[in-house]
């Protein structure tokens, strides 16, 4: 069965790359892209639209922090992997973060989407 991806984040490089290189060897997976948490929020309002997201920290006009408050208010629990380039950021892992990659380490990321796939099997 296959499982959708929002992949959130504003530099188009990066995020092609996770999609691209990082996370397409992964069979049955279907990736949907935003470039900040506003423009996120249309693919997980409806149910079912995604089951995972991994969303960077900083972006412009709607961070992930924000988004992440968006979703706590809208009590929507899709599971999320932050990714960011810092070395630490202010989220805690409260639903619906479940884990946080600093770095930008994309072998700690691939690890993670991995552990989410066995869990949700």
């Amino acid at each position: 069965m296959s499982k959708t991806i929002l992949v959130i984040e504003d530099d188009s490089d990066i995020r092609n790359f996770i999609i691209d290189e990082v996370l397409s060897h992964i069979e049955g997976l279907i990736f949907r892209q935003a470039v900040n948490g506003h423009d996120a929020i249309k693919f997980v309002v409806e149910p079912n639209q995604c089951q995972l997201i991994i969303s960077d920290y900083e972006m412009p006009i709607c961070d992930g922090a924000k988004f992440i408050e968006m979703l706590r208010d809208k009590n929507i629990q899709t599971p999320v992997i932050v990714f960011t380039g810092h070395a630490a950021v202010p989220i805690t892992l409260l639903a619906p973060v479940i884990k946080i990659i600093e770095n930008k380490n994309f072998k700690g990321l691939l690890q993670a989407v991995n552990d989410w796939i066995k869990e949700a099997s």
